[in-house]
């Protein structure tokens, strides 16, 4: 199957819309350049693939009538929602997909362009997914393919109080013939024949991973140089006592800073900060880590020692007891004691063990 072309596949759209009887799909709004110019400079030095910049150049997305979940967004909304994904961490999406549909906690996103081949297939991922699966092996041949589905009159109108609208037929062969037309397009790009990529940082090519600035290689254990034990005794003398742990996490806070990370070794407990760089891997979705850590002298209290009770428990019980009043009060509390205190130590990189 050949490359679709997107000007093709946008008139082969418009005109289905025309022969459906639908509302007609609209050229671009005013003001589509401002948002492309704003979304290149944004995304330096990647760059956006030509025909996803045509899309949006050549009609109003939001007139598609018809279209399987998710609906296409406009370039503004696509690129505010690339921003808030790629500065969250742990790490949860890559910054080489750019969101171009967008629904009810579901994406369609195309691959950015990096100068090294990578570049325009969409992949389907939503909040509590499985991974990325791609989902066409462009953004033309995707729309080509909506515009076949509208010709086949491959939707219904719902009625209601007065109203109708058109419905996309969700009991119809779309995902077979969606994911058919993946296999034949072949080798995609960077992706190569791969499909489906799981959502696990650590499953992620190689290209994801260097388009967020990872070495791989750093990212693998290395081996524990030292124990819990060991530091805190180190770190008695006056001195910031430095090394590398393999250890298990316990109780976890985040702000958007970092986390505070309650972590043992079988030789003691460490009260831990892990600033926001450094936490590529969210904790708990591994049995351990391997941390390069320095200990701070003298050993500051754990803030739920110095307070003599649980500080998550109290505002997990004012919660359950429906003491909206306690449970904030507790929560502040938890908060200073958390964020507004000195841990005992702080990562410096954080690595996941199987």
């Amino acid at each position: 199957m050949g490359a679709v072309d997107i000007d093709e596949a946008l008139d082969r759209l418009i005109a289905a819309h025309d022969h459906a009887g639908l509302d007609p799909v609209r050229p671009a709004p005013a003001g589509v350049e401002q948002h492309l110019e704003r979304i290149r400079e944004q995304i330096l030095p990647l760059r956006l693939p030509e025909d996803v910049a045509r899309f949006w150049r050549r009609i109003d997305v939001s007139t598609i009538s018809v279209a399987p979940m998710p609906g296409p967004s406009g370039p503004e909304f696509s690129l505010d929602g690339w921003v808030m994904h790629c500065q969250t961490r742990p790490l949860m999406y890559p910054r080489l997909l750019f969101p171009v549909f967008y629904q009810s906690h579901m994406f369609l996103s195309v691959e950015l362009e990096d100068g090294r081949g990578s570049g325009g297939p969409l992949l389907a991922w939503e909040y509590a997914g499985d991974g990325y699966r791609v989902a066409a092996a462009s953004l033309a041949d995707y729309v080509d393919l909506l515009a076949m589905w509208i010709d086949a009159r491959e939707f219904r109108h719902v009625h209601h109080e007065g109203r109708s609208w058109p419905v996309f037929n969700y009991e119809s062969d779309w995902k077979q013939v969606r994911d058919a037309r993946v296999t034949a397009a072949g080798s995609l790009g960077a992706l190569g024949a791969a499909r489906h990529i799981g959502e696990d940082p650590k499953d992620w090519p190689t290209h994801w991973l260097a388009a967020e600035g990872i070495d791989t290689d750093a990212l693998r254990p290395r081996g524990a140089t030292t124990t819990i034990a060991d530091l805190l005794r180190r770190a008695t003398t006056g001195v910031d006592a430095a090394g590398t742990i393999q250890v298990r996490v316990g109780r976890v806070i985040f702000t958007d800073a970092g986390g505070r990370w309650e972590v043992s070794d079988g030789t003691g407990t460490l009260d831990l900060w892990c600033p926001a760089a450094v936490m590529t891997y969210a904790a708990g979705r591994y049995r351990g880590y391997e941390v390069d850590v320095v200990v701070h002298p003298p050993r500051p209290q754990v803030p739920t020692e110095r307070s003599g009770r649980d500080l998550t428990g109290d505002v997990q019980a004012a919660a359950r007891a429906h003491d909206i009043a306690g449970a904030q009060a507790a929560a502040v509390e938890l908060y200073r004691a958390m964020f507004e205190t000195r841990a005992q130590a702080e990562a410096v990189a954080v690595r996941p063990l199987d």
